[in-house]
């Protein structure tokens, strides 16, 4: 659980919200659902969002998170693979 706050001049924009993981290192499934609110108002409907992680091989997931916003706004979509590791600076 959590609130995430943004000031813009002198109005509070942001969303409490709640998430849960479940599963394990190389395969698991995010659940999340929060509330907007601009100053002391609060949205009527949630946001929520569903991601997931499934290893596809040793060095490489497959990630995606995505958004269902309420009323007519629309769905956010997303997938990718995480950046390599690399070893800038080291001597091995």
């Amino acid at each position: 659980m959590g609130t995430l706050v943004l000031f813009a001049e002198d109005e509070e924009v942001g969303i409490t919200y709640g998430v849960g993981t479940f599963g394990t290192p190389d395969n698991s499934l995010t659940v999340g659902l929060g509330f907007g609110f601009s100053g002391a108002d609060y949205a009527s409907q949630p946001v929520a969002m569903i991601g997931g992680e499934a290893r596809a091989t040793r060095r490489i997931k497959l990630i995606t998170e995505n958004y269902f916003l309420p009323d007519d706004t629309g769905v956010l979509f997303s997938a990718g693979l995480p950046a390599p590791r690399t070893n800038i600076g080291s001597w091995e």
